[in-house]
């Protein structure tokens, strides 16, 4: 299922909002937050996926959910160059999956990607792992995202390009934004993210946020640095999706 948030300025366009949670746990309530905001400051549609959650669900359920709703809004025909992926944690690394395996598959690529403290490595070869283990208060306890990542992974290599997308060839990605904090644990994702999407000849800008820790934006009713980093998104958003009616959405959600 899908959940559309249609702020009252709408700029053309639409994010496709994958929502964090470690694959085990959030959904379209726990993150509601964050979509909503997101809509307001970048005065997009916003449409969040409901994907299906491990261990009931593990690898590749939700990137195949992901996958198969933007394939029906390209089939109720929505340009996907109106299209943007945003995802939070490991609701960025799904989202970047999704991208790799559309690509794959020869299906034409949303306009932009977006990442929120992606969580996208679940070998944890980045160092971050180690120097940011006792800074970052919201994402700081190795044995429980280490077991979220098994429940996800359910016996799948961790190095597989899918599971662990900031590993894979990332040749032909859309423009990619990347906005992280300094105390994240997963700082090491998003670097190798952009380097990886750099390397391949891509377009991708990594802002790292001093002193913020993993996914700040949910605290956007409190901390300045949320509702910053939210205007920045949708700037970015702006300049990228094409200024073109949108279709109609009557029958989106």
């Amino acid at each position: 299922s899908v959940e559309l948030v249609t702020p009252n300025e709408c700029e053309p366009g639409c994010i496709v909002y994958m929502h964090g949670g470690g694959w085990t746990f959030g959904s379209l309530e726990s993150h509601a937050n964050i979509a909503f905001n997101l809509a307001i400051a970048t005065r997009t549609r916003v449409l969040s996926v409901d994907y299906r959650l491990a261990p009931e669900h593990p690898f590749p359920a939700g990137i195949d959910d992901v996958v198969a709703c933007y394939r029906r809004l390209m089939a109720m025909g929505h340009d996907p160059q109106q299209i943007a992926f945003v995802g939070d944690s490991a609701g960025a690394g799904l989202a970047l999956a999704a991208l790799i395996k559309l690509r794959d598959d020869g299906d034409p690529l949303p306009a932009a990607y977006v990442a929120l403290s992606p969580w996208a490595d679940l070998s944890f070869s980045g160092a971050s792992i180690i120097y940011n283990a006792k800074v970052d208060p919201f994402m700081s306890d190795i044995e429980f995202v280490t077991i979220c990542a098994e429940l996800y992974r359910q016996g799948a290599a961790a190095t597989l390009p899918l599971v662990s997308p900031a590993l894979a060839n990332l040749s032909g990605m859309p423009p990619t934004l990347i906005h992280v904090g300094s105390t994240d644990l997963l700082l090491d994702d998003a670097r190798r993210i952009v380097d990886g999407i750099k390397a391949a000849g891509g377009k991708a800008r990594l802002d790292i946020w001093r002193n913020m820790p993993h996914v700040w934006q949910r605290l956007a009713a409190y901390v300045p640095a949320a509702s910053a980093s939210l205007t920045a998104i949708g700037q970015f958003l702006r300049v990228t999706i094409p200024d073109q009616q949108p279709v109609r959405w009557d029958s989106a959600a």
